[in-house]
């Protein structure tokens, strides 16, 4: 074997033009499917990094009999963890923006608010420090003031400070007592997302302010994990599940009906990376599949090319008493060792593109982390797909040379031996397979594009142009309910008042974000709910002029004005969906709904148009709002909204001014996350946004590799035929006849490939019309366009042999031979 090493590496060092590109083609293909298959492992496979066994770590959600899927109220938490035995532990978790420090070195921070045993139930050690003990009380109303950083906001803001453990920082202006540092790879357990720090669930009231929620089965808002016991599995763990909801709803009447936590893979649930991000991940494997199949069969027609010019050489081998399987193994060590070098290639690209996917990514209010990494997963993929590429490619080539007819290639020249029948048959068909592939790559791509290009003039139902967003929390300063509603209305007056500013709202919640924010189970009177109807819709606090800020037209009605605070009859204004339904008309204003069971009635002021909420192109849905004053708490998250009467000017421009205002009134008050509504919406389209660029990238190099096999074919071939081209000539052939003679081969074999493209991409396109916005199921006239570049490309590959061969001169060609 060292010796067929040695002579291998001899061989392809004598054609180093060769070697370059056959290892330059491996790399793009190999790295490009490493590449997406560390997306999809730092997504789908790896979803907690940091966690031990995470195989064992399930997702329990909320079903609601509708199938709805809600995350979890505290008290039926406690209710599960208590008769749960399927589960070592059970823990919630909660993510929360906080204010880290006090005036001008104040951050916004993200927080996990967690269960006592958080940390034991993800198996996760103390980099430095401890984690939550039970004498932290973190499961109970005022749980003691601690707090466990992150290893990379422990370098960023403390410098790795060792001696921050058991001092004390400032969280919303509390002092909370750092007493752990987690380690670097635990980011925390919302997949997709980095969290800064982890607090005790109970330490809520001392950090957002007095509240029940702790106490309140209609406060749905945590997000549910469970480690399965020794012994125990997922299926056996969701029947104890429903043995437990059959248990409470028999024991307490007063239960919600029908309401039962259920079990699933951390990947199927309803939150994180995963829930966006699968299905396009997966197109990008598919077509990353294809493109290493153009690699195979580009680097099978260059071994071919090269094994028929060794063929002679082969054949005195042969004859010399070499046996036909010694031939095929020298041969596939060759094609081996070029995959060896092109793996790490591909590993090189694969480092250099694992922290694309996060640049696709916009900006948002989250603190977004989906940098994927090399490890030994990787490196398999990329050993197991060095090696199928080795065999795959160099098999086919290596059977034919080593199988040919000896005597016969001994009598005739080396051209005339390396012109059979079936070697031209086999480069053509993989150069038509080429161009199948690059075309239904390139039809991928091109409904990527049109779905993102739809989503971008997809209407909202709202003008997100010309609009500032700034984010500020009144929680974490120390205002009561009613100085946090004063604060705010003397803060919009003089934001309005702002030079450029055309006007200024505040709301809750932004659309098209990530998340459709909070919600609310309302009761209408005279409406009967379906038997399990949700009646859980979501809502916005919002101030006056927001709906013409927003330009979202009301059909009827008023929006809310100053009169709508806190003491006077509670409004809202409905969306032209929520009126439809439980009203039966457009016309809803004065009809009135209650929330809070029953606790708040509400009387309809205005009817909206209806906007997406969530994503692009989602179905229109009940949705309300309500007075910003009327329920406002010191914890709500406030989003500043100022739009600028010069469209076509930058909005971001107004920030000095709008953080001056808001200095002006209280210099304790941060900004956060400055940034525009147009820039804010964009994470609505981010995964068409994804799947179109890197689709596109991935089309093009399909496209090029595919030249690159069609030149080689063509160019190969007048090389062979030389002689006969000479032949032609000398009888008086035209070099336009050559040319022609030329490019017909070439055209034809680009039509076949062009028009099985076609059909494959047909068939394709119907089950990849369900994975993208706004394209239909066939798309005759996308698929005809898509052709173009695939035809004009290969012509351009067919014209560079073509026009060699009409300079072969008569002479020289002949005396050759």
């Amino acid at each position: 074997m060292l010796a067929d090493l040695r002579f291998a590496f001899r061989q392809l060092a004598k054609s180093p033009g060769f070697t370059a590109v056959a290892i330059l083609t491996l790399a793009l293909g190999i790295g490009t499917t490493t590449t997406v298959f560390s997306w999809i492992e730092r997504v789908l496979l790896d979803p907690l990094p940091g966690v031990a066994e995470v195989g064992r770590v399930v997702a329990l959600e909320t079903r609601t009999p509708a199938g709805d899927r809600i995350d979890t109220s505290y008290p039926d938490f406690l209710d599960y963890r208590a008769q749960a035995k399927s589960f070592s532990h059970l823990v919630v978790h909660k993510e929360r923006p906080l204010t880290l420090g006090a005036g001008a070195g104040a951050e916004r921070v993200w927080a996990e608010m967690v269960s006592g045993d958080f940390f034991a139930a993800l198996g996760v050690r103390p980099k430095l420090g401890r984690f939550f003990a039970p004498d932290d009380r973190a499961d109970e109303t005022g749980a003691a003031s601690v707090v466990v950083l992150g290893e990379s906001l422990w370098r960023r803001r403390f410098a790795a400070d060792p001696t921050i453990v058991g001092r004390t920082i400032k969280l919303n202006q509390h002092d909370f007592t750092v007493i752990g540092i987690a380690p670097a790879e635990f980011l925390g357990v919302f997949n997709g997302l980095a969290f800064d720090m982890w607090v005790p669930l109970g330490a809520h009231a001392q950090l957002l302010g007095p509240s029940a929620w702790l106490e309140s089965r209609g406060w749905r808002a945590l997000h549910t994990l469970g480690r399965l016991a020794p012994g125990a599995s997922l299926a056996s763990a969701q029947t104890e599940l429903a043995s437990i909801t059959a248990r409470l709803a028999a024991s307490d009447r007063a239960r919600p009906s029908g309401l039962g936590l259920v079990a699933m893979p951390v990947t199927a649930s309803k939150d994180g990376a995963h829930a966006e991000l699968a299905r396009p991940l997966f197109v990008l494997l598919g077509a990353a599949g294809l493109l290493l199949l153009v690699v195979c069969a580009n680097l099978s027609n260059l071994l071919l090319a090269r094994a028929s010019v060794r063929q002679r050489e082969m054949s005195i081998r042969q004859a010399l008493g070499a046996n036909w399987t010694r031939l095929i193994r020298q041969l596939l060590v060759e094609s081996l060792l070029l995959s060896a070098a092109g793996t790490v290639g591909g590993l090189l690209f694969t480092s250099w593109m694992s922290d694309l996917l996060r640049g696709f990514i916009p900006d948002a209010t989250l603190p977004i982390s989906l940098v994927a990494h090399v490890d030994a997963r990787v490196l398999l993929l990329a050993a197991a797909l060095s090696t199928v590429a080795a065999v795959i490619a160099g098999l086919a080539p290596a059977l034919w040379a080593a199988r040919s007819d000896v005597m016969q290639v001994l009598r005739t020249s080396g051209r005339a031996a390396a012109m059979t029948p079936r070697t031209e048959f086999f480069r053509r068909a993989l150069v038509v397979a080429q161009v199948a592939i690059a075309l239904v790559t390139l039809a991928g791509a091109a409904l990527a594009t049109k779905s993102f290009r739809a989503a971008k003039r997809a209407d909202p139902g709202f003008d997100p142009s010309g609009v500032l967003l700034a984010v500020l929390k009144l929680g974490g300063s120390g205002y009561t309910q009613p100085q946090a509603a004063a604060f705010l209305e003397r803060l919009q007056s003089s934001l309005a008042q702002l030079p450029g500013v055309a006007s200024a709202a505040l709301a809750e919640d932004v659309p098209l974000g990530f998340g459709r924010g909070s919600w609310d189970e309302i009761a209408v009177p005279g409406y009967v709910a379906r038997p399990h109807e949700d009646m859980r819709i979501y809502r916005n606090l919002v101030s006056p002029g927001y709906f013409s800020l927003m330009r979202i037209p009301l059909l009827g009605g008023r929006e809310f004005n100053a009169a709508d605070r806190a003491g006077a009859p509670d409004v809202a204004v409905v969306s032209e969906s929520f009126a439809r339904k439980y009203f039966g008309t457009v016309d809803a204003v004065g009809r009135s709904f209650s929330i809070w069971a029953g606790q708040r009635t509400l009387t309809v002021v205005g009817v909206a148009r209806d906007i997406q909420v969530e994503h692009i192109g989602e179905a229109p849905r009940p949705y309300f709002y309500v007075s910003l004053q009327q329920f406002l708490s010191p914890s709500t998250g406030i989003a500043i909204h100022l739009r600028i009467v010069n469209p076509s000017a930058d909005p971001m421009r107004s920030l000095p001014d709008l953080r001056a205002a808001v200095h002006a009134l209280d210099p304790n008050v941060p900004i956060f996350e400055a940034t525009t509504l147009q820039d804010y919406t964009a994470a609505a389209r981010s995964v068409q946004k994804i799947a179109a660029s890197l689709l596109g990238v991935l089309a093009a190099m399909a496209l090029a590799l595919t030249a690159v096999g069609l030149y080689g074919v063509l160019a190969f071939s007048v090389a062979q035929r030389t002689p006969e081209i000479g032949v032609r000539l000398a009888l008086g052939a035209q070099p336009s006849d050559i040319a022609w003679l030329v490019l017909s081969r070439g055209a034809t074999l680009i039509a076949v490939g062009a028009g099985l493209g076609l059909l494959i991409a047909a068939g394709a396109g119907r089950g990849l019309a369900a994975f993208f916005y706004g394209v239909r199921t066939f798309e005759p006239a996308l698929l005809l366009f898509t052709a173009i570049p695939v035809l004009g490309t290969g012509l351009i590959a067919c014209w560079l042999p073509a026009r060699r061969a009409t300079r072969v001169d008569p002479v020289t060609a002949l005396r050759a031979e």
